[in-house]
């Protein structure tokens, strides 16, 4: 039996009956329905009944089904569009049900819409009856405040008047009037997103009556609008906190200010939506955005801060209602800039030094999770969209001020194993009760509640790391901030396969730090052929694991193009061998241990004893406790990278041990002015030393002693610093020196072979 037949027989067979079975009629309507059927001229009739019903439910029931009629059959949808309008459009007029109207406009919009292609069509219904249709929804919202209806009503003329412009000159007036009701701001609750963004789309595409040569003056005019719409709504949030030469005088206005602050506030809120959605909107011809102007307004907001020292008298509680929305403007003056950078991308390149030193102050200062996260979001936007800054003291107050928030695994991952032996000493310690059971690997199911990351800190890690990314590419970074980012890099490599698989709310939180930290160790060691051979493990773990290798994935074929297609030749100088070149401690430089115990990295363990000048050969017959010591100082790590193997690998060096297979130092080769020591003739005892490497004095102090770091206060927000057990090598290096080896050749600096 046909499917409309069944339907027009046993669900249509009534008018009650076609309410009531509306939903499952629609869930049956297939393309595939309408296509040799025998029955279209019956269901056309019916529908058409349905519509001209006295019972609304009926009509409801009847547009509904027209509508999605004409979505699957467009000979449907020409053959009754006539009759539909002549029965649709009247109801707009009169007194309905709110489904009834809502069906209706809907049903109009698409006929209107969908017959742009059929001129014949468009010149005998569509032309005639838009402005009568436009005319009819603009009243009805004027006479009803249902927020729904709004939204459809300014969403269906959004539409619209892009698409029939000179149709709706004569409407503009109260068209606008209609837009710019819901952009004044609401108290005591603030305007709702959704009618706040039809607004904004509604007003913005006015500027279309104007045709293709007024429309871009109409453009510019509301743009310069809005801009002055949002400088008085800031003016009017800080009349407490003065401009340079003024004085403030005491405000005479009986209005409240728990009542004025939070409507100045929304109207902020409005007017920046309202002009990020000019920016958004498009024009006939090309106009000149006016980048400085926003610039200066989302400066002046990003200058706000609550502690900012007023002269005068001023109320108190005005005061106190200003101060507390001052988030809220920063917020807003982040996404604002965010959005503009879309919108411009590298044209914000003049502004790039003044935004970065508001953004870096602001980072510095002590603030929540949530209120660092739209500064870190604009970071990463203004990185990945503008050239590089050139201020390297302003790029290393970023990185300084980022850095520490990706410590909170570190930190949490030394707290949750120290936990775990203080339990066990406590179990060992209590006599005559019943023992505890004891698994192994029950340590990682004893993890304390406060590893678990909120939905905002596993934000602001991922786009910290992405920021990092970004700041690392800066050519004139400091020698040892590069150094300290990649120990950190790497600390967090090796330990993050150790903590729980559940770190955060989400739980794919894990791996895609994993795959981030992985790509940006990746990056750092991108250098030569050279560095990149000593990092081939490094590349080639992530293509062999299953659960990160996709083949489709970009990172993984970035990874195998880096190995088969090196970007620079390999290095001619002789360079000491990858047993030699350790993240430990004793390679990093004055500066850059003083930098790494400000940022809370350091481990004070390894800083109470001085390095050992004599090299200690562990010899075969080791005994137990030697083996158990060697162990034991595999197994505490620092996080300023200083990595060890398992027993049987490592080899003490000046006191600190040292693996096989370990990352180098990228700034080795990509630095400029680092070079290594002048030739001299290495003797035996010190053949197997490593070689340290010399950072160059930077010409700008790279410090944050004259601005308080987000790190300096009481309580700090992303962590301190702490001590993590990285996981154990597996090289199979025995641990043993031969001294009888042959002498090391001096290295000859002025050659570029290996000849002496």
């Amino acid at each position: 039996m046909d499917c409309l037949a069944h339907i027009l027989q046993v669900h249509f067979a009534s008018d009650e009956s076609a309410v009531a079975n509306l939903p499952f009629v629609l869930s049956l309507l297939r393309k595939e329905t309408f296509s040799n059927s025998p029955n279209l001229t019956k269901w056309s009739t019916r529908v058409n009944s349905l519509i001209q019903s006295k019972d609304p439910g009926a009509r409801w029931a009847g547009l509904c089904v027209a509508l999605e009629s004409a979505r699957l059959r467009r000979e449907f949808l020409m053959e009754g569009a006539q009759g539909w309008i002549t029965a649709a459009l009247p109801m707009l007029s009169r007194v309905e049900r709110l489904a009834v109207w809502t069906a209706a406009i809907k049903l109009l919009a698409f006929i209107f819409v969908s017959t742009l292609g059929v001129p014949e069509f468009q010149r005998q219904l569509a032309i005639p009856n838009i402005p009568k249709f436009s005319l009819a929804i603009v009243t009805l919202v004027q006479k009803n405040n249902d927020q729904d209806l709004k939204i459809l009503v300014m969403d269906t003329l959004t539409v619209l008047v892009p698409l029939f412009p000179n149709l709706h000159r004569a409407l503009l007036p109260s068209i606008s009037n209609l837009a710019l009701q819901s952009l004044d701001g609401l108290h005591p609750t603030a305007t709702p997103i959704s009618v706040l963004q039809s607004a904004s789309r509604l007003n913005a595409c006015l500027h279309h009556t104007g045709g293709k040569v007024g429309s871009s003056t109409l453009w510019r005019k509301s743009v310069n609008e809005a801009i002055a719409f949002c400088w008085s709504a800031l003016a009017a949030l800080r009349t407490t906190y003065p401009q340079k030469g003024q004085v403030l005088t005491p405000n005479d206005s009986d209005v409240d200010a728990l009542v004025a602050v939070p409507l100045k506030l929304d109207r902020l809120r409005c007017g920046i939506t309202f002009l990020l959605e000019l920016l958004r909107t498009t024009a006939p011809r090309p106009v000149l955005v006016p980048v400085a102007a926003v610039v200066s307004l989302a400066v002046a907001m990003l200058r706000s801060a609550p502690d900012e020292d007023a002269g005068g008298n001023f109320d108190r509680s005005l005061r106190a209602a200003e101060a507390s929305v001052v988030p809220h403007i920063l917020s807003d003056a982040c996404d604002l800039l965010q959005n503009v950078i879309e919108c411009v991308r590298y044209r914000i390149t003049p502004h790039l030094s003044q935004i970065l030193s508001l953004i870096t102050y602001h980072l510095e200062q002590h603030r929540t999770v949530p209120q660092c996260l739209p500064f870190i979001r604009l970071l990463q936007s203004l990185l990945a969209s503008t050239y590089p800054s050139h201020n390297p003291l302003l790029m290393g107050r970023l990185v300084k001020v980022i850095l520490p928030s990706l410590s909170i695994f570190l930190q949490k991952h030394g707290e949750t194993r120290q936990d775990v032996v203080n339990g066990e000493e406590q179990l060992k310690s209590q006599k005559g009760k019943k023992r505890a059971r004891q698994y192994e690997g029950d340590e990682v199911f004893r993890a304390p509640p406060g590893l678990l990351c909120t939905h905002d800190e596993g934000e602001l890690i991922l786009l910290s790391i992405d920021a990092l990314r970004s700041l690392l590419d800066t050519p004139n970074l400091a020698p040892y901030l590069h150094s300290i980012v990649s120990r950190v890099a790497l600390s967090l490599l090796l330990t993050l396969p150790n903590i729980p698989s559940i770190v955060g709310v989400e739980p794919g939180l894990k791996h895609a730090i994993l795959v981030m930290i992985r790509s940006l160790c990746v990056d750092v060691t991108i250098g030569t052929s050279t560095v990149l051979s000593n990092s081939l493990p490094l590349v080639v773990e992530p293509l062999t694991l299953g659960t990160l290798y996709d083949p489709q994935d970009k990172q993984n074929q970035r990874f195998m193009d880096i190995m088969l297609h090196p970007r620079l030749p390999p290095i001619l100088r002789t360079i000491p061998p990858l047993d030699v070149v350790t993240l430990t401690q004793t390679d990093a430089s004055q500066e850059e241990k003083t930098a790494m115990n400000s940022l809370g990295f350091a481990n004070p363990n390894l800083n109470s004893k001085e390095p050992s000048t004599d090299v200690d050969v562990p010899s075969k017959t080791t005994n137990e406790d030697e083996l158990m010591a060697t162990r034991n100082a595999s197994q505490n790590m620092s996080l300023t990278g200083q990595m060890t193997s398992s027993p049987n690998d490592v080899t003490k060096i000046h006191g600190n041990p040292i693996i096989s297979s370990v990352m180098p130092d990228h700034s080795l080769h990509t630095e400029p002015g680092v070079s290594w020591s002048e030739p001299m003739q290495v003797d035996h005892t010190v053949a197997q030393q490593p070689a340290s490497l010399e950072y160059p004095e930077p010409k700008m102090t790279d410090s944050l002693s004259t601005n308080k770091s987000i790190h300096e206060v009481d309580e700090p927000i992303y962590g301190i610093s702490g001590t993590a057990s990285l996981p154990q090598s597996t090289s199979g290096y025995s641990g043993e020196v031969n001294v009888d080896d042959e002498d090391i050749p001096p290295i000859n600096m002025e050659s570029d072979t290996d000849e002496e």
